[in-house]
């Protein structure tokens, strides 16, 4: 028949969970491997130690250890935090239960890691800050939306009374056009804010690219760009929302044009890929351009980074944000004072999927 000792010894051998067994003195008797791995030790260093030399941290769990002793009843502190033999903190709970009378091991200190609950809660909290932001975000934008268009209005009908012979002329044309890049501004921020929602149907982007570039045909003509196309004729349909869809291929048809002020070549393809073993519909967007620095090249998706005078900054995280939402991705490549190189992914329609027009 086994001694008490020895059955304290075995139950916090075979547990998973971090245990240790502590005399009367709060001396750390036994400890298994669960818990010198959490607290960064090797096994058997942790024995002998006093409790309050292994758990080390900002709040003290003595009052707890000893209430439990005392008082000979279990005790809890659901949430504690003590740091690793390197100095890592791990937040914890803990529990305190006491040991048979009569044995060397007076108390059994069990921890669980709380690591992964506290990341979740801490990403549910976050998550709820970038909602209310969204929420207070949307009606600033709406609210100064109004007075920048009536000082809009009110400056284009004076420069209107004043005449283009006017000394004020220019300054007054300079403040319209700043309430233009203001409104345009607060449009991207209010779409960028409210949720994002897509109707996917099945696409041919052959023909939307087709119709778009001939719509977009005179303002090519004038910034001097030829357009060269190479649609493959194996590509499926895409399963895209056209809307959307639409509004990031123009973005970067622009981008591009700005690229290349003093005209130059823009390039667009369409082929049949795959991504992770699913097909998929690759459009590539090219340009002659000066190409995008090295050093700025990793920020160009972020929010509110522009290297364009009069941009906004949110064009291209609000096009990744669109294709986000498609499950398809955008990637960028330059190469400088030849050109960039736009790649679009998107996934390809399934049999399921309605054939929808260009709208």
């Amino acid at each position: 028949m086994q001694r008490p000792d020895e059955l304290v010894v075995l139950v916090v051998e075979s547990v998973g969970d971090a245990v240790l067994a502590l005399d009367g003195s709060l001396h750390v008797v036994r400890a298994n491997r669960a818990a010198a791995e959490m607290l960064g030790y090797r096994p058997g260093e942790l024995d002998g130690l006093p409790i309050q030399d292994a758990l080390v941290g900002p709040e003290d769990s003595l009052a707890t250890l000893l209430d439990a002793l005392g008082h000979e009843r279990k005790a809890e502190r659901p949430s504690l935090v003590v740091h690793r033999r390197d100095g890592t903190p791990i937040p914890i709970s803990l529990r305190a239960i006491p040991a048979s009378p009569g044995t060397r091991q007076r108390l059994v200190v069990v921890l669980n890691d709380q690591s992964e609950r506290q990341a979740i809660e801490d990403q549910t909290e976050m998550l709820a800050q970038r909602a209310l932001l969204g929420e207070v975000t949307a009606i600033f934008a709406h609210e100064v939306r109004n007075p920048i268009n009536n000082i809009s209005t009110g400056v284009q009908l004076v420069a209107s009374r004043l005449g283009a012979d006017h000394p004020m002329h220019e300054s007054l044309e300079r403040i319209r056009k700043e309430c233009t890049r203001l409104d345009q501004l607060l449009s991207d921020v209010l779409f960028f804010a409210r949720p994002l929602e897509v109707k996917i149907e099945a696409l041919d982007l052959a023909d939307l690219m087709s119709r778009l570039l001939t719509r977009w045909q005179p303002r090519l003509n004038q910034a001097k760009v030829e357009c060269h196309t190479t649609f493959d004729p194996e590509t499926p349909p895409a399963a895209v929302d056209a809307r959307t869809f639409e509004q990031v291929v123009v973005n970067l048809i622009t981008n591009a044009l700005q690229a290349m002020a003093s005209g130059g070549m823009l390039s667009v393809s369409l082929a049949p890929t795959e991504v992770n073993a699913v097909k998929a519909v690759e459009l590539k967007i090219a340009d002659t351009g000066p190409g995008i620095p090295p050093a700025v090249i990793d920020r160009i998706f972020d929010p509110f980074f522009t290297t364009k005078k009069e941009g906004t900054g949110l064009g291209l995280a609000i096009s990744r944000r669109i294709l986000t939402a498609h499950k398809g991705g955008i990637q960028v490549e330059s190469f400088p004072g030849a050109g960039t190189v736009f790649t679009i992914r998107v996934p390809a329609a399934t049999i399921g999927q309605t054939r929808g027009g260009f709208r």
